[in-house]
């Protein structure tokens, strides 16, 4: 059993099962290491328990991450992401080609379309001075 300490975000882990179990509680991930090692390339077991504890590090969220004291570029930034992966979710269905996806995506995500739509909320919807 693997455990993610929600305050510094580090995997411990936990041998008080063997044998399959899909399961999964709050910070609480419990793996098949029988399935698991066979889909290894041959690394060791501490390899694999390297590369689980830096996929659990990458996603897990900073806990000494303050948005407040976040640059304006820094917060563009992960505002673009966020914007482009609803707009990628709400276009990819109905299914279309790929072609017309990405066009209709990056027709929506740049600036200026960005812009255009800010107006547009700006001016139906009061915002607070932090906004």
């Amino acid at each position: 059993i693997y455990q993610i300490n929600p305050q510094t975000s580090k995997l411990s882990r936990h041998q008080i099962h063997h044998g399959p179990l899909k399961q999964r509680s709050n910070r609480l991930v419990i793996l098949d290491e029988s399935s698991s090692s066979n889909c290894n390339d041959g690394g060791s077991s501490e390899e694999n328990d390297d590369d689980l504890s830096l996929f659990i590090e990458l996603m897990s969220p900073i806990s000494s991450a303050q948005p407040d004291q976040m640059s304006a570029s820094s917060l563009a930034y992960l505002g673009d992401v966020v914007f482009e992966l609803f707009i990628r979710s709400r276009y990819v269905w109905p299914q279309r080609r790929m072609p017309v996806l990405q066009n209709t995506v990056v027709g929506l995500v740049n600036a200026e379309a960005q812009s255009k739509l800010l107006q547009k909320f700006v001016d139906n919807f009061a915002l607070t001075p932090a906004e």
